[in-house]
């Protein structure tokens, strides 16, 4: 690769009948563009049932990946097929691994991933945040443990194609160090579902139209007085039983423009001031009553996540069983433990605001991100937040128990659609 050996003649990697495509054989050649700084160049080729890329730290290869008829230099045109990196880590020194794939319809990480969503115009780009080790690197592309696939991303193509590009990285000074991507053409999990309208799934639990608040005075901010909550009555329906929603803070609130808690149009708001997060707790009472209340099978859905020219927004959710964001996104999926954290990084205006949480446009979709969960439960935690230093200015989260895009998707494997897959 790159005339770096470890062999000499042509400067590329070629995997013979790599793919089967209607009967015909197709070869993969890789080649750079640009400059390459290999560190152990005797890695390049496979790792197992996996291909591989050696870089030296501190630097980054530029890669074309080409579809050639079997024993030839003749393109052969490629569709439906999905590129996955594997153990996309960072060293113990704090530098990260990136990946970044041009042409590729979508993009596709675990429900638990490691990675961040990095902005890249026109194409898509992910970056490690986790410390990896050799313990846990894969074996095979097809039997990932959870921790191996929160290390991954697939990139999906739909239109055919004789090549297509991607960049592999590591940040950092420049160690004598080399890292290896390790990559296949197969799906880390299932092939990308079609885009649906913002329907309920049959199971879930109905939502209501959020209506002005019963009480609200959250953490005591007011606009209201007496207990120091916001209850939006008879917010969802259960099996015909009407349930409350209850938020309280727990711990520190500050909010800039208490007056605007409570609901903004069809969607529930809190205001909280600019530099500075409430952690919430969300709980489902039998209307009426405090008498803890089972919800499962619900979506929870945070709308209009963007930022300023001084602070992002954030909403970070424990319990859930998955979230989703559109495709494309403005917002980015940022490491939380055993909780989903999304962060805004676009800047917003009023103009761009949503109207109902069933009628979205594009943008509004790309600046939301849905919870879905299954486990019943009695509440769950979130925490809205606003970087930055805190400022007299206020920030508003909208909210309501409606998918953005779709309910949970359970979509096929790919074998069982065509999806071409690397031999």
């Amino acid at each position: 690769l790159g005339g770096k050996g470890p062999d000499t003649g042509d400067e590329g990697i070629l995997y013979p009948a790599a793919l089967e495509v209607g009967g015909e054989s197709i070869d993969i050649l890789l080649s750079v563009v640009g400059d390459y700084d290999p560190k152990e160049v005797v890695q390049n080729g496979v790792n197992g049932e996996f291909g591989s890329v050696n870089v030296r730290e501190g630097t980054s290869v530029n890669l074309v990946f080409k579809f050639l008829a079997t024993g030839t230099d003749t393109p052969v045109d490629v569709g439906n097929f999905a590129f996955t990196v594997y153990d996309v880590d960072a060293t113990h020194e704090g530098f990260n691994e990136s990946v970044k794939v041009c042409g590729a319809d979508r993009a596709s990480t675990s429900y638990n991933t490691t990675l961040a969503k990095v902005p890249a115009q026109n194409c898509l780009m992910y970056e490690s945040t986790v410390e990896g080790g050799g313990d846990n690197n894969p074996e095979d592309p097809k039997n990932l443990t959870a921790e191996q696939l929160s290390n991954s991303v697939t990139f999906f193509f739909g239109e055919a194609r004789s090549e297509f590009k991607a960049t592999l990285g590591i940040s950092g000074p420049g160690f004598d160090a080399g890292r290896n991507f390790i990559f296949a053409l197969v799906a880390i999990v299932s092939c990308p579902p079609p885009p649906l309208p913002p329907q309920l799934c049959p199971k879930m639990t109905q939502p209501n139209t959020l209506m002005a608040p019963s009480q609200n005075n959250l953490g005591g901010r007011g606009p209201g007085t007496g207990a120091e909550t916001i209850v939006y009555s008879k917010a969802l329906s259960v099996e015909g039983q009407d349930v409350d929603v209850v938020l309280s803070a727990k711990g520190e609130y500050e909010a800039n423009n208490p007056e605007q808690n409570g609901v903004d149009g069809e969607f529930g708001n809190l205001n909280i001031r600019e530099g500075t997060s409430v952690d919430v707790a969300i709980q489902f009472v039998l209307s009426g009553t405090d008498t803890p209340f089972e919800v499962g099978d619900f979506a929870f859905t945070v709308y209009d996540l963007d930022s300023t020219l001084r602070s992002n927004e954030s909403v970070t959710i424990c319990g859930a069983e998955r979230a989703v964001l559109s495709e494309p996104t403005n917002v980015l999926a940022v490491p939380a433990g055993a909780c989903r954290m999304f962060q805004s990084y676009v800047k917003g205006t009023g103009k761009n605001n949503p109207d109902s949480p069933r009628t979205l446009t594009d943008e509004q979709k790309a600046n939301s991100v849905t919870y879905f969960f299954t486990d019943p439960v009695t509440e769950f935690a979130a925490t809205f937040a606003s970087s930055g230093e805190p400022k007299n200015a206020g920030r508003n989260f909208v909210f309501a128990f409606v998918p953005a895009l779709a309910c949970p998707p359970e979509p096929p494997l790919c074998e069982n659609i065509g999806m071409v897959e690397m031999n």
